[in-house]
């Protein structure tokens, strides 16, 4: 009977060692049409569209992305997120883009990142913005469209 208890425990850690490396084990697809659907909705609304977020389980959090489109003409951002770390891909348009520095609240309607590195950014690029670093896009130099992921291990964004 002792032998029976002991075997039985093993294979219920054991089982529980194999759902919790299994639970993760699946991929997530975003189709063309959700991102397409997303492009619309950023668009129609001027703010980013989320695609998708997940929970990745473990210490990365979770995971998303959403897409973004800006007028030419336009600026955003100015801003950080402490825990989240964002990753843009440029799809289409160029614009300028700042990060680093420190950012002021600014009511005279100037853009509030001050000393920070100016680049502009265009067509196939990708920028890595840490958690934490000042960020925003001074100047929309032709229509912009990106796709950004964030990974944010302290669940703060809302799943999708």
């Amino acid at each position: 009977m002792t032998k029976a208890l002991v075997l039985l425990a093993l294979l219920t850690q054991g089982g529980a060692v194999m759902f919790a490396q299994t639970a993760f084990s699946f991929a997530t697809d975003i189709k063309a049409s959700d991102v397409q659907a997303a492009l619309e909705q950023a668009k129609a609304t001027g703010r980013d569209a989320a695609i998708r977020i997940v929970d990745a389980g473990g210490t990365v959090g979770y995971v998303g992305a959403s897409l973004t489109y800006r007028p030419k003409g336009g600026r955003s951002g100015g801003g950080s997120h402490e825990t989240v770390t964002e990753v843009y891909h440029i799809l289409e348009g160029s614009a300028i883009m700042v990060t680093g520095g420190t950012t002021a609240r600014r009511t005279d309607g100037s853009f509030p990142i001050q000393d920070g590195v100016t680049r502009k950014v265009s067509k196939g690029d990708i920028i890595i913005i840490p958690a934490g670093t000042p960020h925003g896009i001074s100047e929309v130099l032709e229509d912009l469209t990106f796709i950004e992921f964030r990974i944010d291990p302290g669940r703060t964004i809302k799943l999708k």
